[in-house]
């Protein structure tokens, strides 16, 4: 971002937008007018470099707003700067991925914007409004796939290397889920037991790494601890050691690819999890947190 922003205040004044987009229940229209409307607020406080300031929000929000989110609103008030003409033009869309599918076609400053006629756009703007998801997913793959320019229409093999953290996940998972439903089910018996198997000391410490792992920026909280004998209760050893072998990485790139495979909202949750196995009183506000956020959503 070249002017400089308050990026709090930017993210309280984009959250609603960003929660009426995510919401399945509303309608495709409302959901993408959220979009424009969020690109709107991202324009109105001058912000001119959406994948640098989606990057310093996501990790501000711990993955809550997502930095494509951030990028596509931008680029959807660019195209259509009224939102009237935009409300108007995809009145009758049936899914907010047909749009971002197409953006890349529509953008005037990207390279297929020349190479499209008049009419051909026009036809892809009515097959938009027309077509179902799964019909217009074959139709403009198809288009990109006959007018390929840069890297329009090449298979992107976004799961290339997911798949080495497949493991890390499933482990983490099952501690996770074992943690919460245990807690929410009141049944003290088990959350003992994991008491009793994994030390304190190494719960704290894996707090730290699920900390210093969930976002870019946190890695400065980063505290590399010697501990012997991890406790291989529920593959707590593996994926302890996975997380702390990322963490001594001297880049980000596996860190931000594991943060793909386990949500950062995730990490943070299990910091609270552990903090809340303490004792009883604890874990009934954990209980009453998870419950009031059920309510709200």
């Amino acid at each position: 971002m070249n002017k400089k922003v308050n990026l709090k205040q930017l993210i309280d004044d984009i959250t609603i937008s960003n929660n009426t987009y995510r919401d399945i229940n509303k309608t495709p229209l409302n959901r993408i007018l959220a979009m424009w409307d969020l690109g709107d607020i991202l324009f109105k406080n001058g912000v001119d470099k959406p994948h640098t300031c989606g990057w310093e929000i996501q990790d501000h929000t711990v993955g809550v707003i997502k930095r494509m989110t951030i990028a596509r609103s931008h680029r959807i008030r660019k195209i259509w700067p009224s939102k009237d003409n935009f409300k108007i033009l995809f009145k009758d869309i049936k899914g907010i991925s047909i749009l971002i599918e197409s953006l890349p076609l529509l953008d005037k400053d990207g390279p297929a914007h020349n190479i499209l006629s008049k009419n051909i756009k026009g036809d892809l703007i009515k097959n938009m409004n027309t077509l179902s998801t799964i019909e217009f997913k074959k139709y403009i793959k198809e288009l990109k796939a006959k007018y390929k320019i840069g890297r329009i229409g090449e298979e992107n093999d976004r799961k290339k290397y997911l798949n080495d953290y497949t493991e890390i996940k499933e482990k983490f998972g099952e501690i996770y889920n074992f943690l919460k439903e245990n807690i929410l089910a009141d049944k003290f018996d088990a959350i003992i037991n994991f008491k009793n198997e994994v030390s304190l000391e190494q719960r704290k410490v894996f707090a730290n790494l699920c900390l210093s792992i969930s976002s870019k920026n946190n890695i400065i909280y980063y505290k590399p601890a010697e501990l012997n004998n991890i406790s291989e209760f529920f593959n707590f050893d593996f994926v302890f050691n996975s997380l702390k072998n990322l963490l001594n990485e001297k880049n980000d790139i596996e860190r931000a690819r594991i943060r793909r495979v386990i949500p950062p909202e995730e990490f943070i949750e299990m910091i609270d999890i552990l903090n809340s196995i303490v004792d009883e009183e604890k874990i009934s506000n954990y209980q009453k947190r998870i419950k009031n956020k059920i309510t709200i959503l």
